[in-house]
């Protein structure tokens, strides 16, 4: 095995480690689950904060993914939303992506991992707001078909008990716009989320992807199977389950399993 390579499946399982950070009620979850695979790191630092963790990439200025777990009673936090945006201080100066690179884009500070799934903790809600949990999203979609996913993401999290999520952006094109002065962030093309339950006996597990335009969008029309969002966002979700269960549960895309 080559160095780098070694040196990324090294981080990649401290990552896994890192990761198991929350006991639920009625089942254990395990974080790491979530915890995507892919063939090469070189380009991307993991990174784990108190309630997700993540793979930034150093050349987009973003997350490829960030992975994290909601339970029931975290969505019932007291927390008021931070809106304090800050630089990650666990990323290198160079990468430290500011407010400012997004100033006068166009587009919005877009959550991977929402403040609404944070309100449990302060240093949790913080943490949301550092900008490598930050992508360039269009306002029509952060605030429209994004914001109807995370919220239903929470509703879910009530009835499951507990939920893994996995969201990052898609880039479809080799050379994609870019914003920022200081810090060159690039504009990804869509937007990928991965839900899946454990809930014993009722497991399941479903994708989205939307564009990031301002058409409108639904969290209907955006449902896909696990295994189309793989395909398109280059990612094997869920690696640490049995390959049976993956294949069970990755081929489906029926959001009425989920209402």
């Amino acid at each position: 095995m080559i160095p780098a390579l070694r040196n990324a499946t090294l981080l990649f399982a401290i990552t896994l480690a890192s990761c198991s950070t929350y006991r639920g009620t009625g089942h254990v979850v395990d974080t790491a689950v979530g915890v995507p695979s892919r063939r090469c790191f070189h380009h991307e630092k993991l990174v784990v904060h108190s309630n997700y963790c993540s793979a930034f990439h150093k050349k987009r200025k973003q997350p490829t993914w960030v992975a994290w777990t909601l339970s029931s009673a975290e969505t019932n936090g007291k927390q008021k939303r931070a809106n304090n945006f800050q630089p990650d201080s666990l990323l290198r100066t160079k990468y430290r992506v500011t407010t400012r690179d997004y100033s006068n884009s166009g587009y919005d500070r877009g959550h991977l991992c929402p403040a609404a799934d944070n309100k449990f903790s302060r240093r949790a809600m913080d943490e949301c707001f550092l900008m490598s949990n930050m992508c360039p999203q269009l306002h029509e979609l952060n605030a429209g078909g994004w914001q109807a996913l995370e919220d239903s993401c929470r509703i879910w999290a009530v009835r499951e008990d507990s939920i893994v999520v996995v969201a990052g952006p898609v880039f479809q094109s080799r050379r994609p716009p870019f914003i920022g002065t200081q810090h060159k962030v690039a504009v990804p093309d869509a937007f990928f989320k991965v839900v899946l339950s454990l809930r014993p006996g009722h497991e399941k597990a479903i994708g989205f992807l939307f564009s990031n335009s301002k058409t409108p969008q639904s969290v209907e029309g955006a449902a896909r199977s696990v295994r189309e969002v793989e395909r398109i966002a280059k990612l094997n979700f869920f690696p640490r389950l049995p390959k049976q269960q993956q294949d069970a549960l990755e081929t489906k895309s029926s959001l009425a399993d989920w209402r």
